[in-house]
């Protein structure tokens, strides 16, 4: 079978077709704890890995890719404590890294139950959140070193004070802090938006919710647009009591809510997060609401400040209440998975194409193969694993400096010219994409956060690939 996916692998980079996407399921597998699964379009589902307890079980957020290598993850339960863990999965080897859990949380006043997913910042170090555990119970901030094979809790939240109980992500905005959300805690106990230093290990609540005027409880992560706003989504609160879009200025502290959602004409009890697609429109999704209250998906602009409502979900053969979120993966294709709904109601890997408005079912989940997909994540497209095949017969692009702050060069092999190069993010996401006129060429990434960045080529001999880091 790897045979297989390594051939299929190859035909999808030659023809420029969407790459290996990988997920984690909360239930389903061979013990019914979750499973990683890999997807493409000609093999479908996969399983590469059941979840067994031992090395976790039920997994709420998504799985990520390191500037080292490897795809790593966390669990909400399983391992020693039975409190989740961390791991880490190689696709093509089929095994775990070092042959273990590389850490089980819930001992002592370590952390414990993760619902997000692990983010690596631009000092290389993973961090993360748990949902408890900490020194009070209420969930803790954390770091993973690879390099030391070590885990350190940085921050407990206290509650009532700065925060508890968060469950989304961390992400790394460009003044060089972690930001993240609580779903309780803060100032009205309803919830904050705190800023984390890790230079200096202090921690900041930015923004206490408060009310269903101001929006209560986000359970998803933050996005960095272009304009350095972070846009978010809370699940309750709003006009309507059925949750919100907001954004928040880092640098003057203001708050704003730009949408309370209404229920069936727009979808309601939002739990994932957003996406900044390439066309510069906002795309989410909620768990409810719509034509049939089984979810939609739809598109904010942030120029015009408006929301549409672009596919209802639960109609006919359809996927149904997806609590995750989107990636892009393509130029015009987003991709997602949902918890319900498909030929055995269960779960759908789907696609929409933003050009043409068509979503479409790719698969559906059949127990086997996974249950209750995307609780509260995303898929991710395999970006270094793919490039450790490729560095078999296709040589790479030379990037300098890297790391670097933002501007850097590309050399190709040889006199290639006027190629196209694509620039992705960690999560599949198309930030830039240019034409290399020259033998060297030099780019600028100032715009983006710091973090890692895959840069594709692809030319007549095959692609070139590369990664890049951004460090400020």
């Amino acid at each position: 079978m790897r045979l297989l996916v390594f051939f299929l692998l190859l035909v999808s980079l030659c023809q420029a077709q969407p790459q290996i996407l990988l997920g984690m399921t909360k239930q389903g597998g061979q013990s019914n704890y979750g499973a990683v699964f890999s997807f493409t379009i000609d093999s479908g589902i996969e399983v590469v890995r059941s979840l067994d307890s031992s090395n976790g079980a039920y997994p709420y957020g998504s799985i990520m890719e390191t500037l080292q290598g490897g795809v790593f993850g966390v669990t909400y339960a399983g391992g020693t404590a039975n409190s989740g863990v961390i791991f880490s999965y190689d696709y093509f080897s089929d095994t775990l890294l070092y042959n273990t859990v590389l850490h089980n949380f819930g001992q002592g006043n370590d952390g414990a139950s993760p619902t997000g997913s692990l983010f690596q910042a631009g000092d290389g170090v993973l961090y993360g959140l748990t949902y408890i555990g900490g020194t009070y119970n209420q969930g803790a901030i954390f770091s993973y070193n690879i390099s030391w094979d070590s885990e350190a809790v940085l921050y407990s939240f206290k509650d009532s004070a700065d925060g508890g109980l968060p469950h989304g992500s961390l992400i790394q905005a460009n003044d060089y802090l972690l930001y993240g959300t609580t779903t309780s805690g803060g100032a009205h106990n309803m919830g904050t938006i705190f800023s984390y230093n890790i230079s200096t290990d202090v921690q900041v609540v930015s923004h206490s919710f408060s009310n269903n005027s101001d929006g209560q409880t986000p359970e998803g992560s933050l996005i960095q647009a272009t304009d350095s706003f972070l846009y978010g989504m809370a699940h309750y609160g709003g006009l309507y009591a059925k949750g919100i879009i907001f954004n928040y200025n880092i640098f003057t502290g203001a708050y704003r809510i730009l949408h309370s959602f209404r229920g069936n004409d727009d979808g309601q009890y939002p739990t994932g997060s957003l996406l900044k697609a390439n066309n510069g429109m906002i795309y989410g999704m909620t768990p409810g609401g719509g034509t049939v209250n089984q979810g939609v998906i739809f598109s904010y602009s942030i120029l015009t400040d408006t929301i549409s409502v672009i596919h209802n979900f639960g109609i006919d053969s359809d996927g149904a209440f997806p609590y995750g979120s989107l990636i892009q993966v393509e130029d015009s294709l987003l991709y997602g998975i949902t918890s319900l709904g498909g030929a055995n109601n269960i779960g759908t890997v789907f696609s929409y194409n933003i050009n043409t408005s068509n979503e479409k079912v790719l698969t559906s989940f059949n127990g086997q193969n996974g249950n209750c997909a995307g609780w509260n994540g995303d898929l991710m497209e395999v970006h270094a694993a793919v490039e450790n095949i490729v560095n078999l017969t296709i040589p790479q692009l030379q990037i300098s400096p890297n790391p670097t702050t933002g501007q850097f060069t590309i050399q190709l092999p040889g006199n290639k010219t006027s190629y196209t190069a694509e620039i992705y993010n960690t999560l599949g996401q198309k930030v830039e994409q240019l034409t290399l006129t020259n033998t060297t060429n030099t780019l600028n990434l100032n715009t983006q956060p710091t973090g890692m960045y895959f840069i594709n080529v692809q030319t007549e001999e095959g692609n070139f690939t590369g990664k890049i880091m951004i460090v400020r």
